[in-house]
């Protein structure tokens, strides 16, 4: 006995053919008139006077998630399921956010500049304590540790990353656990050679670059000289070899047009199509973090369209890979960081749940010394629940609820992070890809 799932959402028409996405499962199909036909119908199904073709059929639909058992409730799935990462005190993964310094050599105008300038770096003592918690969480079920290292500009701390991996990874090898590990920097200080001892020596092997447009646009956003720009640019052309490089386009009112530049420069004279991957992410001006001019800003419905005037762009330059990673996957989850073993650590070896907190001592919880607590900062993102809004929305596998700190910002009210407009775009756009 089956239902159609309440996720399924049309995308739109291919020849003689409908598209449908199913956003429990990621799975995008097309229906001729009679699979559609069939689909619309299957609660008539009967299992023991059916055709071949259809038990055929009835599978298909089944292990792509467009049709589910009559008596499966998907929602109650998606919450139990949502509980259980996120409570999960026995993951086989745990992921931290090291911040080896707050120290930058760059001052984006959006950014922690007030905070950066009075950091330090990571002390031997803070060092040493850091890596006796870090052995402490790695229990029989751990299988994999997973380092992200974020600032400030972590690779003005470069000898403290070489040292923490070291141990990091020493302590794995011993335990037969998966070491991984990615960077987020502005990308001045990675050069080849660095990008090559980190990849090599350190597994770290993915890269996240933001950029904001050319060369005069990005010097006055970043607060460096206009020569910088060339100097990113270069070593963008010359690790995407070496690393996966994922360019995050910072995105506004004020640089959108050399956004669509700086894009065509990329994969257009530099040839880095299918080497590199770019994404958007709107600049936000957050309270107590962002000290730029808020008319500047998008609103969420602004930069939906201007996602699809970029994914336009994209698929004109025919850059796979990028186009098609926009097109999101369920994950049950709102943030990473909201699994109760995933943490930021700051200089200092203070824990946070959101980078976007790191510096703000009442929203610590735990550090390196005492581990973590379980105070009301910490409980206000791992107890945070899904709205009944969202509860009946078709988009919730892919989003789930949205940014917890942009929720917390906006008085507990869910801050979409999808449109259905928007995906139906980006498939139609990739679907001679998939």
């Amino acid at each position: 006995m089956y239902k159609k799932s309440n996720y399924n959402i049309y995308i739109g028409n291919v020849d003689n053919a409908q598209i449908y996405y199913n956003s429990f499962s990621g799975s995008v199909s097309s229906f001729d008139s009679y699979s559609l036909n069939f689909l619309n119908n299957i609660e008539n199904y009967a299992e023991d006077t059916a055709k071949n073709e259809d038990r055929d059929l009835k599978n298909l639909l089944y292990e792509n998630g467009f049709i589910v058992e009559r008596e499966f409730d998907e929602l109650n799935w998606i919450i139990i399921h949502n509980k259980g990462i996120r409570f999960d005190f026995h993951s086989s993964k745990i992921r931290l956010t090291i911040a080896p310094t707050m120290l930058c050599n760059y001052k984006c105008y959006y950014c922690y500049e007030s905070q950066a300038t009075k950091s330090k770096k990571m002390s031997d003592l803070v060092i040493n304590q850091l890596i006796t918690y870090v052995a402490s969480q790695m229990n029989e079920e751990l299988k994999e540790l997973y380092i992200s290292w974020y600032g400030g500009e972590p690779l003005l701390a470069l000898d403290i990353i070489e040292v923490i991996s070291k141990k990091l990874m020493d302590l794995c090898k011993k335990r037969s656990i998966i070491y991984k590990a990615d960077i987020l920097t502005n990308g001045y200080l990675l050069d080849y050679q660095t990008a090559k001892l980190l990849c090599e020596k350190y597994n770290i092997t993915n890269v996240q670059i933001p950029m904001d447009g050319m060369a005069k646009i990005y010097a006055k956003r970043k607060g460096v000289k206009e020569d910088t720009f060339n100097t990113v640019i270069k070593n963008i052309c010359e690790i995407s070899d070496i690393m996966k490089v994922h360019v995050r386009m910072n995105i506004d009112k004020d640089n959108k047009e050399d956004i669509l530049e700086l894009t065509k420069l990329l994969f257009v004279n530099y040839g880095l199509k299918e080497k590199i991957r770019v994404y958007l992410a709107a600049v936000k001006n957050y309270s107590n973090v962002c000290n730029f001019i808020d008319t500047s800003c998008f609103s969420n419905n602004e930069f939906f369209d201007f996602k699809i005037e970029y994914s336009d762009l994209l698929k004109s330059l025919d850059v796979k890979t990028s186009l098609l990673t926009s097109i999101r996957k369920p994950s049950y989850m709102s943030c990473g960081l909201s699994r109760i073993r995933n943490l930021i650590i700051d200089p200092d070896g203070n824990f946070y749940r959101c980078a976007h907190l790191i510096g703000h001592n009442n929203q610590t919880v735990g550090n390196v010394f005492i581990g973590q607590m379980f105070n009301d900062a910490n409980m206000q993102f791992l107890n945070m629940e899904i709205e009944e809004k969202c509860k009946n929305c078709n988009l919730l596998p892919i989003c789930m609820g949205g940014c917890y700190f942009e929720k917390m910002l906006n008085h507990n009210d869910s801050v979409c992070r999808e449109r259905v407009a928007r995906l139906q775009h980006d498939i139609m756009l990739s679907y001679d890809y998939l």
